[in-house]
């Protein structure tokens, strides 16, 4: 991530990993068994 800021502003870039994100779950989906971590209900993605 990359940020950058000048006096009344801050930007990070986080389209990378927003990227990556939407990858780990759409991966699961195509093929029909997307699973979550019940604790986290965050994507698995082995």
């Amino acid at each position: 991530m990359i940020t950058t800021h000048d006096e009344n502003h801050l930007v990070r870039t986080t389209e990378h990993h927003a990227r990556t994100d939407l990858s780990a779950v759409l991966q699961p989906c195509a093929t029909g068994r997307p699973r979550c971590y019940q604790k986290t209900l965050r994507p698995v993605t082995a």
